[in-house]
């Protein structure tokens, strides 16, 4: 980290105080980018909206990410996000865009709509300065929704014809639009694209020669002290319980092939528990975590293509239960 070393009687100047933040702030920063933490890191997931679908669509929280530049993204609540107009959103918000119709304007054509998240800023505390000038105090992280939408193709369009991601955004998703699209449903929705923090392992059998091979993940926990280890669970690629060791599982359920939700006996306090999972056996793949709830985790599993697989694979999460 790059740092300031301010002196006795030194006359400071703005910039010079202001760049001392910046520095702590593009330390923070490129730890993240360093450690290849760019996309969604929890939730963040795009579906239909509930109950009625229409040309909105739910945006689960409490969402945590980072951008290319290793900037913090995070809402707590789920967002509703209109689709129907393209642009930017209000910041720190879900809403309308400020740009133009997203309709597919030629029968038997089709289009992406696709959902970006860019960091922003909110400032407040507005106080005037020794030249009149008004000047805001403080300037909260924040974010806002961009939608973008292709060029619209003979149907079928394919998904390597979605718009291009804006610099400095993250890809949540993107939405098959056809012509006299009025509802957008679950099926519509491609995560191909999508930005997530994929935390990879390889699957080890007992006698893999692991000798060169880097981990990103560390094939298991560690329990600090002070900390409770809430949930332990082995599950197999069938979505079933491995073994007699599991602790504070109640249910698994298999939502589709490569993704499992395991419900907890007892809640976490909250969803900022310590998180671990990692892949057994089958070879080389890559595992990610998705909705994160005080009372379950989503697992997503991946053959080393990419690709959603039924994979085995461990789970344990540290934090306070209650």
């Amino acid at each position: 980290m790059n740092r300031k070393d301010f002196f006795f009687r030194q006359k400071l100047k703005e910039s010079e105080l202001d760049a001392a933040f910046d520095e702590a702030e593009i330390a923070d920063r490129n730890i993240m980018v360093d450690l290849g933490m760019v996309g969604v890191i929890s939730n963040g997931v795009v579906t239909e909206e509930s109950p009625t679908p229409d040309l909105t669509v739910d945006v689960s929280g409490a969402m945590i990410g980072r951008t290319p530049l290793g900037e913090r993204l995070f809402f707590g609540s789920t967002l509703n996000v209109d689709l129907s107009k393209d642009g930017d959103l209000p910041v720190g918000s879900g809403g309308t865009g400020d740009g133009v119709t997203t309709a597919v304007g030629s029968g038997g054509n089709e289009r992406w709509v696709s959902i970006f998240l860019i960091a922003d800023r909110i400032l407040a505390d507005p106080r005037t300065d020794g030249l009149g000038a008004t000047v805001f105090f403080d300037r909260f992280e924040s974010f806002h929704f961009t939608i973008v939408k292709s060029a619209e193709l003979a149907a079928p369009i394919a998904i390597g014809n979605a718009p291009v991601t804006p610099a400095g955004a993250i890809r949540l998703a993107d939405v098959r639009f056809a012509f006299g699209t009025t509802q957008i449903f679950n099926a519509d929705i491609d995560v191909t694209n999508r930005n997530t923090v994929v935390f990879k392992s390889v699957g080890f059998e007992p006698t893999d020669d692991v000798r060169g091979v880097t981990l990103s993940v560390s094939q298991a926990p560690r329990v600090s002290k002070g900390q409770t280890l809430g949930t332990v669970a082995r599950v197999s690629a069938a979505g079933a319980l491995v073994g007699t060791n599991d602790v504070n599982v109640a249910s698994i359920v298999d939502n589709g092939t490569g993704d499992h939700t395991i419900n907890f006996d007892r809640a976490h306090t909250d969803v900022n528990y310590i998180i671990h999972s990692n892949l057994i056996g089958g070879g080389a793949g890559e595992i990610a975590i998705g909705t994160v709830t005080a009372t379950s985790v989503q697992i997503f599993t991946f053959d080393s293509s990419g690709v959603a697989t039924d994979r085995e694979f461990n789970l344990s999460t540290i934090g306070v239960l209650v």
